[in-house]
Order: C-alpha cells, then structure tokens, then sequence
C-alpha cells in the first residue's frame, strides 16, 4: 500500500503532487458556478421584492391593508403601525465589537502571507494563487468574517499547512463533490422562486399585469365588503350582550 510505504510515498509525491494541481483547479471552477448560482438566486429575490414593494403595493397596496386592519378589528386588536425593520449592518457590527475586528485582520493577514503568489515560478499555481488573492481581498473589503474562516479552514488542502498529499487530495475531493451539490441546491431554489406567483407576475407584459391586477382589485373589494358584513355583525351582537347584561345588573337599593 502506497500509504504504509514511505520509499513509494516519496516516489509518487510529483504524481500527487500533480492531481493536488488538477483538484485545487476544479475547486475554483465549481467555487465560481456556485457563487454565479448564489447571485443570480439573491438577484431574482430582490427583484421580486422590489416589484411587490414599488408596484404590486403601489397599486394593490391600499385594499390589502384595509383587510388587514378589517382582520385585525374582529380579532379585537388595535391596528398595527408599519415599522421599516432595521437593516443588519455587518460594518456596524465589526465598529461595536473589536475582536471581530480584530480577528478580521488577523485572518487576512494570514491568508495574505499563504496565499502570496510573487515566490510561485509555475504559471498555474500562480494562476490559482492569484485568483484565490483576490478573492480573500474581496471578502476582507466586504468585511465578511465569515468568509475569511472558511478560506483559512480551506487553505490546509490548497497549501498543504501540516496535510500529506494523500490528506490533501482527500480534502479537495469533499470540496468538489459539497461545492457541487450546494450549487445544484441553489439551480432548485432559483426553479421554485421561478414558480412564485410574483415572480410570474412581474415577467408578464404591462397588459397582462394590468389584468391581474384589475381581477385582483374586484376580489379584494369583494373581499373587503365580506370583512365588513362580518364586522358588523360581531360589533352588533357585541351591543346586545352588552345591553342584555346591562339590563341584567339591578342596583343596590339606598
């Protein structure tokens, strides 16, 4: 066995040392499908978000709400208020918390010395190495922590910190199958958001929308009028309790 004989071990090193090369290469490929699968996902969902806030809303938006606070009133609630939600800021996060930050730069640091191309003489790995540069620089420019854990977990396999080649081979090989099926994951998700009413809605023509949304303006009106029969209902037995009990109370004699 080739991993119980060192003698073998070192005369095969160029021959793994050469699929470690091919490996590290497929990485980056299936890293770039993914990520190009994770942006057009992020994309479709806020143009879909964008179009049922700035048009959908706009010209259905005043029948919905009335159903809401309709809903709201025959559940005995008070009518909630419209409140923006709060934009998480990651740069806001690493300027209240220093050892984020400071493990932001420490980690960039570390890559930056590993990842360093300038020493490399062979084309390819300095190809890789220039790629993957820029991809940490990205990721440290974004401020994304995260991203700079996983490029340092990574870099173990890529530049073999403490791994035999037999172990880094190993590694690459679990990055290429997850890398692929996280971007077939994303290919689904993108297919069920294309399946979503409002995803539907936006990539009709202006007459089509226009068409929905006059059938859907005459069922909400509908539906509007139905909440409020049904109102008027429940506040009127509502009285009739209340006058039946007030009827009911006999005031103590003086």
């Amino acid at each position: 066995m080739i991993d119980k004989n060192p003698y073998a071990l070192v005369s095969k090193e160029p021959e793994l040392l050469g699929k470690i090369k091919v490996l590290k290469k497929k990485v980056f490929e299936k890293e770039k499908a993914l990520f190009a699968a994770l942006e057009a996902f992020v994309s479709l969902q806020t143009r879909i978000k964008d179009f049922y806030s700035k048009v959908y809303l706009s010209r259905l938006g005043k029948y919905i709400k009335k159903i809401e606070e309709l809903k709201e009133k025959m559940l005995g609630k008070s009518p909630k208020t419209m409140e923006k939600l709060s934009v998480f800021s990651l740069t806001k996060e690493l300027e209240e918390n220093p050892e984020v930050k400071k493990e932001l730069k420490i980690i960039y640091r570390k890559l930056a010395k590993l990842y360093h191309p300038d020493r490399i003489k062979d084309a390819e790995e300095r190809e890789f190495l220039n790629r993957r540069m820029s991809d940490i620089n990205e990721a440290f420019n974004k401020s994304d922590i995260d991203g700079l854990r996983r490029y340092l977990k990574r870099a173990d396999a890529e530049m073999g910190l403490g791994l035999s080649s037999l172990e880094r081979i190993k590694y690459l090989k679990a990055d290429v199958v997850v890398l692929g099926e996280m971007k077939t994951l994303y290919d689904k998700k993108i297919e069920i958001v294309k399946e979503n009413q409002m995803c539907k809605l936006m990539n009709k023509t202006k007459a089509e929308k226009e068409e929905v949304y006059k059938e859907t303006e005459e069922r909400l009106k509908f539906d509007i009028a139905l909440h409020q029969r049904i109102l008027k209902k429940v506040e009127k037995k509502t009285i009739d309790v209340e006058k039946k009990l007030y009827s009911e109370v006999r005031l103590p004699e003086q």
